[in-house]
Parts: structure tokens; C-alpha cells; sequence
């Protein structure tokens, strides 16, 4: 038996029946897998991702089950790469979760945002909240999602340099889409408006998962400690569950980064840094597997905190769930 200690460790046995599950350079959503115990499906984890720690985070997403969680990704300020963010981590997911993944864009804006860093595909969430009703299972979905470069299924909203000129949905309409969502996906993430709106605030706290963004900057930071310590009125368990994403906006600024870690690490639990890279930098569908080392490890702890998180997966970390790794990938490391 192999097992998952209490702080995230992966003994040499588990590493072991890793191994023999396969690594593939390149893998996507739809490459063979292999299982843990009870049947749950696990992909191979990408050579790549190897020396990133992405074992484990493969392992807890086996675990993930509908009805989905959902991962409210807000922040106080416009402009932090909360849609990078979204889909970068999507993307990672897309490639450990054993189900498709879904992203939905929660913003009502009809520029930028989900659907530049996922796809270019003319399909919206727009045609899903009209056709809402007909949504009863996963090739439903299918027929409005984009597909990212990982197999991240998106409902992104609807470019009006495209020629879109229909009325946004509601955040309401959103919320409902969402519930019809949680039923057929394992997980799901929402690229939300910014919380600091208060409309905002009741749908991030009922958000299973809170993710806020920042820039890693001293003023963006302290918006965000700002909007943290409101919210903290409304709900202290929240607090205590958000996830703070900090997210470099220049190549070379260590200093500033490292200020920016002390003020947020000093007042929030769970604080992730992301460094600058240039694949999140772009205007463009993001792949993760394109991601330089630095970036790309922070993804994936970024991903392994939201998992982590999720209701069918507390407790699976602890010794006292022994995770047994049966069958072998017919791909070659």
C-alpha cells in the first residue's frame, strides 16, 4: 500500500507505482489511464511535470467527483490576470482530472477574458444561458464549450469585435447555468467580475473554492488585504479558505515580488506566487505545458491548494486514506 502523508509527502512506494503508470511529454484529457483504488481513473502525468511535485495534485484529482465544486477566481482590482490565472489553472486540471474540466466566464463583459486565453472557437456562454434547459448532461454542454490547448472546456463570453451584440447574461442567469453545470462536471471555475463590486460578494462566498488575484504589487496587494478584511465580516470562514494569487507583471522586479509575498503572507493563510512569464503574458489561448519552470510549478501548487479544497477530496490526503495504485499505462515513460 502506498501512501499520501498528512503534509502532501508521497512515499518512495507511491512514486514508485507512479512510475509505473506512465509519463508522457505531452499528455492531454484524452491519453490512457491508470487507477487508484475503487476504480478511479488517473491520467499519466506529463514528463514535464514531474519535478513540479504534479504527482500528487494527479492523485487528489482522481478524487473529484460531481456534483462539482465550484472555484470562485475574483479580485479587487481590474487588470490582475484573473483570466490567465482561471485558465492556466484550468488547464492544468484539464490534464489531472480524469473528467473534463469546465471554466465559465461570470464577468457579463463581452471583451477579453476567458474566450483570448482559451480558444477562438465562436461559441459562447451566451448561447448556453439561452439554451439552458435543454443542458442535461455533458454532450449538452459540449455543444456551447471551447476547448483549450489541454482540453479545458470553456463558456467564455462573446466577442463584440466579432460582431456579438446580444445582451450579456445576468449574474443571476449565470448562477443558474452554473447548478445545471455542477451536476455533470467534477469541477468547475468562474471568472468573476470584480469582488470589490458589492453586488459580488454574496457569489463569492458561495463559491466552494475563493480564489483572489492580485498583482504583486504593494497598492494591488493592499486592495486586496482591503476587500479580504470586509469580506472577513461577512464570512470568516471564508477568510479563512481564500487562496491569494499573486501575479508578477514584470520580468524582473524581485524586490517589489518579495514585499508583495511578506504583506500577504503576514494576513492570509494560503498565498501562491506566480512569476512573469511570457505564455501568460500574451494575449493568447494559454498551454500550460509551454510554461517556463518557475511559472508552471506555481500553477500547479496553485492547482493543488484548489483541490485540496474541494469537498470529495478532504480527508483523502490524510495516513489514514491508503491509496492503492493498480494496472499500467500502455504508454511508455
Amino acid at each position: 500500500m502506498a501512501v499520501v502523508a498528512e503534509n502532501g509527502d508521497v512515499s518512495d512506494e507511491l512514486r514508485s507505482s507512479l512510475d509505473v503508470c506512465g509519463s508522457v511529454d505531452d499528455a492531454s484529457s484524452g491519453d490512457q489511464t491508470s487507477h487508484v483504488e475503487g476504480g478511479l481513473p488517473m491520467p499519466p502525468v506529463p514528463r514535464r511535470f514531474r519535478s513540479d511535485g504534479a504527482d500528487v495534485l494527479w492523485l487528489r484529482a482522481a478524487w473529484l467527483s460531481p456534483p462539482c465544486a465550484v472555484v470562485g477566481v475574483g479580485s479587487a482590482d481590474g487588470g490582475v490576470g484573473r483570466s490567465a490565472i482561471t485558465a492556466a489553472v484550468g488547464g492544468v486540471l484539464a490534464l489531472a482530472c480524469p473528467d473534463p474540466v469546465i471554466a465559465i466566464d461570470a464577468t457579463g463583459r463581452n471583451w477579453g477574458g476567458l474566450g483570448v486565453r482559451v480558444s477562438t472557437v465562436a461559441r459562447s456562454v451566451w448561447d448556453a444561458v439561452d439554451n439552458a434547459d435543454s443542458l442535461i448532461d455533458r454532450q449538452s454542454v459540449e455543444r456551447f464549450v471551447q476547448q483549450g490547448p489541454t482540453g479545458l472546456h470553456a463558456l467564455a463570453a462573446e466577442n463584440a469585435a466579432a460582431g456579438g451584440a446580444r445582451r450579456a447574461p445576468m449574474l443571476h442567469e449565470t448562477y443558474a447555468l452554473v447548478e445545471r453545470i455542477r451536476q455533470v462536471y467534477s469541477i468547475a471555475l468562474l471568472d468573476l467580475p470584480q469582488v470589490e463590486v458589492r453586488g459580488m460578494w454574496s457569489p463569492f462566498v458561495g463559491c466552494t473554492v475563493p480564489v483572489l488575484v492580485s498583482r504583486a504589487t504593494r497598492e494591488s496587494v493592499q486592495h486586496t488585504l482591503r476587500l479580504l478584511t470586509q469580506l472577513r465580516q461577512v464570512s470568516s470562514a471564508l477568510a479563512d479558505e481564500v487562496i491569494l494569487t499573486l501575479v508578477a507583471g514584470r520580468p524582473h522586479n524581485p524586490r517589489e515580488l518579495r514585499f508583495a509575498e511578506q504583506q500577504a503572507t503576514d494576513a492570509v493563510h494560503g498565498v501562491v506566487t506566480v512569476p512573469w512569464d511570457p505564455v501568460l503574458a500574451r494575449p493568447e489561448p494559454i498551454d500550460v505545458r509551454q510554461l517556463g519552470a518557475a511559472a508552471r510549478r506555481a500553477v500547479v501548487n496553485l492547482a493543488a491548494e484548489i483541490v485540496t479544497r474541494c469537498p470529495s477530496v478532504r480527508g483523502v490526503t490524510g495516513t489514514e486514506k491508503k491509496v492503492q495504485m493498480s494496472g499500467t499505462s500502455a504508454l511508455e515513460a
